[in-house]
């Protein structure tokens, strides 16, 4: 997951119990990226959320995947969502109606089995407190032992092609140099 709403605890959690409700790894990180734009519902499309998730293989899903899953979401009640359509508004906070037409979803925290850490006396406080100060440095909650081993594994992959880069860079450099001698001297 890249760049979400700012709850990134409230991400993880809900990310966590997918994942260990037996959801796919897409469906799980669909429902850690709505969480993560807090109690208020989220109205990303598509496109923006296919933008966001990141797979495996470094690429972005497909839009109509995203969609498919979402869909699944919907019906199984992990997700609660509602149809927008162009010219309403898409709640209280939106500054103007919807241009387009969106779907606007929240996370059933119910259905999950856990808490939403937002809800309760102080929690907006605790919230705040917990929230990291560069995505970089999240710590994974307790209940997510499975997606702590895939953050870790990601992050040695992006240190190993980072390594790598920077080796393949060293070479370049070095072969220009080369070059660059063996053209400056004298022949024999």
């Amino acid at each position: 997951m890249s760049a979400p709403g700012s709850l990134v605890q409230r991400a993880l959690i809900a990310t966590g119990s997918a994942l260990q409700h037996g959801w796919s790894r897409l469906a799980s990180l669909l429902v850690g990226q709505v969480a993560s734009y807090g109690p208020e519902y989220c109205w990303l499309t598509d496109e923006k959320h296919a933008e966001h998730i990141v797979q495996r293989n470094g690429k972005n899903p497909h839009p109509g995947s995203v969609a498919r899953v979402r869909r699944r979401l919907i019906e199984e009640g992990v997700i609660k969502g509602k149809r927008i359509f162009p010219g309403q508004t898409i709640c209280k906070a939106a500054r103007a109606p919807s241009a387009h037409g969106v779907v606007r979803c929240a996370v059933n925290w119910d259905r999950l089995g856990v808490h939403d850490p937002m809800k309760g006396p102080g929690a907006r406080h605790k919230a705040a407190e917990a929230r990291p100060k560069h995505i970089a440095s999240v710590q994974p909650h307790a209940h997510n032992a499975a997606l702590a081993s895939e953050f870790e594994a990601m992050a040695r992959e992006a240190t190993t092609v980072q390594d790598r880069r920077t080796s393949v860079r060293e070479q370049a450099e070095d072969a220009a140099m080369y070059e660059s001698v063996k053209r400056t001297r004298p022949p024999h």
